[in-house]
């Protein structure tokens, strides 16, 4: 018998299923206030905000890359890694 499958009281599938249920609920609130309409009235992300969000994140990686390196030479990277100063 598997004992991880006993400990647990609930099926496998509620966890994702109400994960799901939740992305989908903030999808729409987020395309209901950023999202464009089209004369059918279905409601899309337009490319300039795919852009936006799909650039900023990678322009906050970068940032956060350079900070990282910079806090490691003056800190030393052991104090960086675990978060002390």
């Amino acid at each position: 018998m598997d004992t991880q499958r006993e400990s647990t009281k609930h099926p496998s599938f509620i966890l994702p299923l109400i994960t799901h249920s939740l992305d989908q609920l903030s999808c729409y609130s987020f395309l209901k206030r950023f999202g464009a309409v089209t004369p059918e009235g279905v409601r899309y992300i337009p490319a300039q905000w795919q852009s936006a969000l799909s650039n900023g994140s990678s322009a906050g990686g970068i940032i956060g890359l350079m900070i990282n390196g910079w806090a490691a030479e003056r800190f030393g990277p052991k104090q960086v890694y675990m978060g002390e100063s």
